[in-house]
């Protein structure tokens, strides 16, 4: 069961930083562990870059959720 969307508690989305860190797991798990994804780091930069977009499409989603009440 996700923790993320609609929940029998209501709407819960995923917050920037939430993003990030499964952004870094995933390319630490497929990629390597020893990549740089620091903010400092062309590779953080660019996670940091993703991560705001799928902010804003979180963001989307909660306002579609809300206008129904």
């Amino acid at each position: 069961m996700s923790s993320y969307g609609v929940l029998s508690t209501g709407f819960r989305k995923k917050t920037r930083q939430e993003i990030i860190d499964e952004i870094v797991a995933s390319v630490r798990a497929d990629i390597s562990p020893s990549l740089n994804t620091e903010s400092t780091a062309i590779l953080g930069q660019l996670i940091g870059v993703i991560a705001d977009q799928l902010s804003q499409d979180w963001d989307v989603l909660e306002d579609c959720y809300d206008s129904q009440y």
